[in-house]
């Protein structure tokens, strides 16, 4: 969505970026500075309080919204 932004967008705006900000800061750091040094960048930190109190169903498998890509999780890890 930034490289999006970064490529349309040819006039000075007002940029809301609502995400929960959960992906490799790595992926995002360079399209978000770029953002910034051209419009005002507002981020909204939005999370889900559900997702932070999945209970304890074993294994299940998600699928990223973004990506398409399976990811699979152990709801009874503490470390997840």
């Amino acid at each position: 969505a930034l490289d999006t932004v970064n490529q349309v967008l040819k006039r000075r705006s007002i940029v809301f970026l609502v995400s929960d900000f959960m992906d490799d800061p790595e992926l995002y750091a360079k399209p978000l500075f770029m953002a910034n040094r051209k419009h005002d960048v507002i981020a909204v930190d939005l999370h889900d309080p559900l997702e932070v109190g999945i209970a304890d169903v074993g294994v299940l498998a998600l699928e990223d919204a973004e990506s398409g890509e399976l990811v699979w999780i152990d709801t009874g890890d503490p470390a997840w």
